[in-house]
């Protein structure tokens, strides 16, 4: 029961802090202030009452439109909020009650505004790595990452950093090579920023995981839609997605695929 009502206020709070995202994923490229004015509808710039305000639930009963000039609100709106929610719960259920849970929820936070901003503007904004990068940093001294096999030490956080760096000259080599930008600065930093936060190992794994998803879901989309394989890709989204993966599911696959070796 004690578990249930953690989770419950991690949910809760997950909404708000979804709601904050919102705020950030729209301003933030636009070079707009977070804090004022205050929160308003894009249509007719009215200002929005608090009750119209609640996370998630809002938009509900609001049936996604603005009070005031019935303006459609967009979905993007629910989905940040209910995605974070959904990835805090998810960060206690994972780790407990932990220095690792608090990171890992605005580590999530700052993949969702990235990947949303990445989305509409094919760019992730340097504010958001260099928050991951702190984050990573503060997970340094006080949220070891740990499994029954392996464990993401001090050490494999620092070679994640020599990993990086052997990953940008890789893909420098073959953009030169191909004459075409493999991946854009945004994202090599996402990468350098995650990697202090997940060690080597999981920095790899989640570039991978990053790497098949995008393939498999953009070549598709890409040939249904008639748009041409070689048009600009927004690669944050994937980046976020695949580094996620390695956080709640890595260090599992890892031990299952180093078990599976020693017992051939």
């Amino acid at each position: 029961m004690e578990k249930f009502i953690i989770a419950c206020f991690f949910g809760i709070f997950g909404l708000c802090f979804g709601s904050f995202a919102n705020v950030v994923i729209y301003r933030l490229p636009r070079k707009m202030s977070l804090v004022r004015p205050g929160s308003h509808c894009p249509h007719c710039n009215e200002k929005i009452k608090w009750y119209d305000n609640l996370p998630l639930l809002s938009y509900i009963l609001l049936g996604g439109k603005c009070r005031n000039c019935k303006g459609k609100i967009s979905i993007r709106y629910p989905l940040v909020e209910a995605l974070t929610g959904f990835l805090w719960v998810a960060s206690y259920l994972a780790f407990g009650l932990t220095p690792l849970t608090f990171i890992t929820c605005f580590v999530m936070l700052s993949y969702i505004i990235l990947a949303f901003i990445d989305i509409e503007h094919y760019e992730i904004p340097d504010s958001i790595n260099i928050f991951l990068a702190l984050l990573g940093l503060i997970a340094f001294f006080f949220a070891p990452l740990e499994g029954s096999i392996l464990s993401v030490s001090y050490k494999r956080r620092i070679l994640s950093l020599l990993s990086s760096l052997i990953l940008i000259l890789i893909f420098y080599i073959f953009g030169k090579l191909s004459k075409k930008e493999l991946i854009g600065g945004g994202d090599l930093k996402l990468l350098i920023a995650s990697g202090i936060f997940l060690g080597w190992e999981l920095q790899v794994l989640g570039l991978i995981f990053a790497s098949v998803i995008g393939v498999f879901v953009e070549i598709p989309m890409r040939l249904i839609a008639k748009k041409s394989l070689n048009a600009r890709l927004p690669f944050g989204p994937y980046l976020a997605l695949g580094f996620t993966l390695a956080l709640f599911f890595g260090l599992k696959f890892l031990e299952w695929y180093i078990s599976f070796f020693q017992l051939i």
